[in-house]
């Protein structure tokens, strides 16, 4: 079977500072100006590489080799690409291509990947450096113009790596997913290159505007999938990020109306979620497809309908908040913040969550009292209001408890179990204080997103479950050496009826994204309500929108210059 591998290779250091723009070089973009797409080709699990350019201790190489197979493994599960060669090979012009990132080695033009894209990963350890990672697509298939090779840069002054929980690893392994997704194509340098893959033809506009100086996508799945969930159907382009500089504008989600979906700009402490926002965006790219996947979900701005989407903090929603320097609970229920603006949240405040009260690390220092006022830190606990303790003791106003979903909501304290079901504020007996149940536990327990011990560095986490690399599994990739299949959590000897087996990773998976039957994991038959078959794959929107998508050009420039 063919599953990811990494090869080091030993080439010469780099020293200077990792690029801080993500634009394409002359020669790509001129490339995939002049080509012709090829939509012959059938949609296959995608095969990831990657490839050292510099000396690395023992350390880094192991650390790295797991954070890169979890993300290899992740995406060749779910994403889909047109393979148009079983191999790829550099072309002669490469070291002048990647000059910018590393000196390139003659030796490598000559070596053939099993691969359809290949990342070459450049170390450095330089504290004054303040990026920790860095990844840009830099050379394009002729046949799909998709990235088949591309640099990676990490900076291991940020890894810690002998002291890294299981929340840090997490987060390292949510900025190396992060990164990887801008190689993959999710830059604005290529959004006018986006294409539609049923027919090959670039979408107009290249599937973005830009209003007032503000990078807007346009593309259909992103535009109809953000209409749905700010329920705001006047939506007419979905906004990237305006601030940050070079490298982070333009190629984010605008963090005001995306919080902490993985593809917002720079880092913040909270529980990363991958949703279909980013997934409809590599559909939309042309390059891919998806195949069985449960997204996470953004809660952040869900159905409160236009008047959000417009006017954001400048409105009483309860996302922000305006008391600056009061402290309360995160949106997410994930931890224990004080009430700021940040530097992309255009003076927006809500709860940044402080490293020391992340509910979600079972390492956070929490307050003085923690064991005075059964503050409980892990996977598995939230943020609440109001607090209990012994009955000499002080309360705290804000509180992480374990929680559970299972059947009732309910949180615990001290070993002793409160039914929050029915919301209110409830009491312990023998206890001080008290706490509020939230408000929004259901949403919470829909949307929970957490695996058991953040999947205990061996796999990326996204709406509960694991994706485990190498042969681990279990419901945390606590089990090891599976010799057969894995499906889900388990370990089996075949897939059975309704599953294939993607062989790239190992994995039986089901049918493709929102298909109700389906023929092979790349072929649906009939799509869930309120989706449209499409070239064997469901979207959400009818194929008429494609057509009409000069339409919608017509009537904003009509708005645009009335």
């Amino acid at each position: 079977m063919n599953k990811p591998t990494l090869l080091l290779l030993l080439c010469l250091s780099l020293t200077a500072a990792f690029p801080k723009s993500r634009r394409l070089n002359e020669h790509a973009k001129r490339k995939l100006e002049e080509s012709t797409v090829d939509i012959s080709g059938t949609w296959k699990p995608i095969r990831i590489k990657f490839e050292y350019v510099t000396d690395a201790d023992l350390q880094t190489k192991e650390f790295l080799n797991q954070i890169f197979s979890i993300c290899g493994t992740f995406l060749s599960k779910h994403l889909l690409i047109r393979r148009s060669s079983d191999k790829i090979q550099l072309t002669q012009d490469a070291p002048a291509q990647f000059k910018e990132f590393f000196e390139m080695s003659t030796d490598m033009l000559s070596v053939q990947h099993d691969a359809d894209l290949v990342f070459f990963v450049n170390t450095m350890n330089d504290s004054n450096d303040s990026t920790l990672a860095f990844c840009a697509p830099v050379i394009f298939d002729d046949k799909t113009k998709r990235p088949i090779f591309g640099a990676i840069g990490w900076n291991m002054a940020y890894s810690q790596v002998s002291t890294l929980t299981n929340a840090g690893f997490e987060a390292q392994l949510a900025t190396a997913v992060h990164e990887i997704i801008h190689g993959l194509g999710f830059v604005e340098d290529l959004f006018n290159q986006f294409y539609d893959s049923a027919t090959g033809e670039v979408y107009p506009d290249g599937g973005m505007i830009e209003e007032d100086d503000v990078v807007k996508i346009i593309t259909p799945r992103v535009l109809a999938f953000a209409r749905k969930h700010f329920a705001c159907d006047d939506i007419s382009g979905v906004p990237m990020e305006q601030e940050g500089g070079d490298g982070t504008a333009g190629s984010h989600w605008e963090r005001t109306l995306f919080y902490n979906e993985m593809m917002t700009g720079n880092d913040m402490v909270s529980d990363f979620v991958l949703t279909d926002f980013t997934f409809q965006l590599l559909q939309d790219t042309g390059y891919y497809r998806l195949a069985d996947y449960k997204p996470d979900i953004l809660t952040w701005g869900e159905g409160e309908g236009c008047n959000f989407y417009d006017s954001m903090c400048e409105s009483d929603f309860s996302e922000f908040c305006s008391d600056e320097g009061s402290v309360g609970c995160a949106i997410t229920h994930n931890g224990i913040g004080v009430c700021s603006s940040d530097d992309l949240s255009n003076s927006c405040k809500y709860y940044q969550i402080d490293p020391n009260l992340d509910c979600r690390n079972a390492n956070s220092a929490g307050y003085s009292d923690n064991a005075a006022t059964f503050q409980d830190f892990g996977y598995h606990s939230m943020c609440v209001i109001g607090g209990f303790s012994a009955s000499s003791g002080t309360p705290q106003k804000f509180s992480c408890y374990k929680y559970s979903c299972d059947g009732t909501f309910t949180i615990t304290v001290n070993g002793k179990s409160i039914d929050c079901s029915n919301g209110g504020e409830k009491t312990l007996e023998g206890l001080s204080g008290s706490i509020t149940c939230p408000e929004n536990y259901k949403q919470f327990c829909e949307n929970a997103d957490e695996c058991p011990n953040q999947c205990n560095k061996r796999g990326f986490c996204m709406k509960g479950q694991c994706t485990c690399y190498g042969n681990y599994y279990g419901s945390g990739c606590e089990q090891e050496n599976c010799t057969k299949v894995r499906k889900g959590t388990e370990c089996v000897d075949s897939c059975p009826t309704g599953y294939y087996l993607n062989e790239v990773v190992n994995y039986c998976i089901g049918c493709p994204g929102y298909c109700a039957s389906c023929s092979s994991y790349n072929a649906c038959t009939q799509c869930q309500d309120g989706y449209e078959l499409r070239e064997g794959f469901c979207d959400l929107l009818s194929s008429s929108s494609y057509s009409s998508h000069l339409e919608i050009l017509i009537l904003l420039s009509i708005v645009l210059f009335s």
